[in-house]
């Protein structure tokens, strides 16, 4: 069984994100999406999905999406003293 480290992210997508097409029907693809990923700050999961909706826009162009786009990320701290949040 593999465990993430403390201070690791875990970043869940549907095929809707690396499968984005633009008006020149070219993909995102999973090399532009796992360098965008490796430059965004992992600490951050509401950050890391809006910077990466946003780049995904861009993309696009406003072209009409062709599937719908899921993301989950999760942040875990490991033993870190528990912050108060508020939803």
């Amino acid at each position: 069984m593999k465990t993430l480290p403390p201070d690791a992210s875990l970043f869940l997508y549907t095929d809707g994100l690396n499968e984005t097409m633009n008006a020149r029907q070219e993909a995102y693809g999973n090399e532009r999406m796992l360098r965008l990923l490796a430059g965004l700050p992992r600490r951050d999961p509401e950050a890391l999905i809006a910077l990466t909706a946003r780049a995904v826009a861009a993309h696009t162009g406003g072209a009409t999406p062709s599937d719908d786009l899921v993301m989950l990320c999760l942040h875990f701290r490991g033993n870190a003293t528990p912050r108060e949040t508020a939803c």
